[in-house]
C-alpha cells in the first residue's frame, strides 16, 4: 500500500480526530487562530500575488532588463521574488506589458 493510500485509510477511520485533537489542546487551537490572524493582517497590508495579470499592468519600454532578486514573501499560495529590475538596453517597438 502506498502512502497517499494509507492516509486516506487512517483519515476514514479517524474522522474526528482533528475535533477532538482541538477540544483536548486549546493552546494550539489558539495559537492557530492568533497565527491566522497575523496572516490575515498581512495580506490587508501587502496583498496577495495572484497568477492571474492585474487589471492594471505595468507599462515598460521594450528592451532588455535584468532581474536581481532582492528578497522573498511567502503568502498563502506559494514563495514570491521581490526583484530590483535594471535597464539593460531599451528597444525602439512599443512598450511591453509586464504582468
Amino acid at each position: 500500500m502506498n502512502q497517499t493510500q494509507a492516509q486516506k485509510d487512517w483519515a476514514a477511520r479517524n474522522q474526528d480526530y482533528w475535533k477532538r485533537y482541538r477540544q483536548q489542546h486549546p493552546a494550539y487551537v489558539e495559537r492557530n487562530r492568533d497565527q491566522q490572524r497575523e496572516r490575515n493582517d498581512l495580506r490587508k497590508l501587502e496583498g496577495v500575488a495572484k497568477m492571474a495579470p492585474s487589471a492594471d499592468a505595468l507599462s515598460l519600454d521594450t528592451g532588455t532588463y535584468e532581474l536581481r532578486r532582492i528578497g522573498c514573501e511567502v503568502n498563502a499560495n506559494m514563495a514570491s521574488w521581490i526583484v530590483a529590475i535594471t535597464v539593460l538596453s531599451r528597444g525602439s517597438g512599443p512598450p511591453a506589458t509586464a504582468v
